[in-house]
C-alpha cells in the first residue's frame, strides 16, 4: 500500500468561533491530523519557534505530550508562515476506551516563554471504535 494515507483535518484552533476544535478519528488510525494554529483570529507564524508540543489528556486524566523535538517527533511543522502543524499518531496513541482526548498546543519561543493554542478552548479528539 505504500505510505500512510493522509487525512486532512484543518482545525482553526484559536480563531473566533471555531472552538472547541473537534476532530473525529478511528481507533488505532495512523492517519495524519493537520491543524492550523491561530492567535487572536490571525494565523500564528511559527517560523523560528523553539518547539511545539501537543498535550492531550484522556478521560482517565492521563496526559501524553507529543513534540516537534527529540529523536522521534510526532508533531511536524508543515507550513510555518500559516501556523500549520501535523500530528502523526502511532498505533495505540488514540484508543476508543480512553476517548475523548482534550488538549492544546504549547508554542515555545524559548525554554521559558510559551503560549497555549487555542487560548480559551480545548481541542477535542473523539475516537471511534475499531471493529476488527
Amino acid at each position: 500500500m505504500g505510505g500512510k494515507k493522509k487525512v486532512v483535518h484543518i482545525v482553526n484552533c484559536g480563531s473566533s468561533g471555531d472552538c472547541p476544535c473537534v476532530v473525529n478519528v478511528r481507533e488505532d488510525s495512523t492517519d495524519y491530523l493537520d491543524f492550523q494554529l491561530f492567535s487572536k483570529s490571525v494565523a500564528l507564524n511559527v517560523a523560528g519557534v523553539l518547539r511545539i508540543e501537543l498535550v492531550l489528556r484522556n478521560k482517565d486524566n492521563e496526559i501524553a505530550t507529543y513534540s516537534t523535538a527529540g529523536a522521534s517527533p510526532q508533531i511536524y511543522i508543515t507550513d510555518a508562515a500559516n501556523g500549520e502543524v501535523q500530528f502523526r499518531p502511532k498505533a495505540g496513541n488514540l484508543v476508543n476506551w480512553k476517548s475523548p482526548y482534550r488538549g492544546y498546543f504549547w508554542v515555545y519561543s524559548t525554554e521559558t516563554v510559551k503560549s497555549a493554542v487555542p487560548e480559551k478552548e480545548e481541542i477535542i479528539i473523539k475516537v471511534r471504535e475499531k471493529f476488527a
